[in-house]
């Protein structure tokens, strides 16, 4: 009954049922396999990306807060700062801008 009720469904729908091969399954998974080893590689490299860019940040933010402190805390010459800090002297003159 289960049988007929199956086909009288493909009849009345107009879709017929065919079944997947096996080269059509093979293929197919081997498709899904890469599309997660794709995602899987993007990922790790957006992580590494992300962690360059973020390293970077932090590297920056450090320079900028050492001039900062010792343009507060210190009497010497931009010159001296700027080679203590090892940045330019442009990186100086904008830290001491925005103090």
């Amino acid at each position: 009954n289960t049988i007929n009720f199956a086909k009288e469904i493909e009849i009345l729908t107009n879709k017929t049922k065919t079944t997947m091969g096996i080269e059509e399954f093979v293929i197919n998974r081997a498709e899904r396999i890469g599309e997660i080893r794709g995602e899987k590689r993007g990922e790790k490299r957006g992580e590494k990306r992300g962690e360059k860019i973020g390293e970077k940040r932090a590297e920056q933010i450090q320079g900028f807060n050492f001039v900062k402190a010792l343009l507060k805390e210190t009497d010497f010459n931009d010159e001296k700062i700027a080679m203590l800090a090892s940045v330019k002297l442009e990186f100086v003159d904008e830290v001491r801008k925005k103090l």
